[in-house]
């Protein structure tokens, strides 16, 4: 099974907890980024891939986590422009190869 995870957003009400540094999925939680805990949730539930939903300094998602985690594949779905969650998610969807799909926020558990 595939997923969606969106994590494109600006995270303006983290910014002065996190830093402005940093994406929001990207905080550090125990040392380890919040999207470490959203991949293994997936992995353990039997997602196989997902489809990383980016924008806001993707950059350094895409960095960090390259292709894979573990088990997990990872895609990305870069947006150019701020799309707000429908429209990141219309655009994440051309890249799903599946009937059926789970689409989670990258930065709520």
């Amino acid at each position: 099974m595939e997923a969606i995870v969106l994590a494109g957003g600006f995270g303006k009400r983290l910014r002065s907890t996190i830093g402005a540094e940093l994406p929001k999925p990207m905080a550090l939680v125990n040392n380890r980024p919040f999207l470490d805990y959203i991949f293994q949730y997936l992995i353990n539930n039997g997602i196989y891939k997902v489809i990383l939903s980016v924008f806001h300094k993707n950059e350094i998602i895409i960095n960090h986590y390259r292709s894979s985690y573990s088990r997990l594949k990872i895609s990305y779905s870069v947006d150019n422009t701020e799309l707000g969650t429908g429209g990141a998610i219309m655009s994440a969807l051309s890249m799903v190869s599946e009937n059926k799909i789970f689409i989670i926020n990258g930065d709520t558990y």
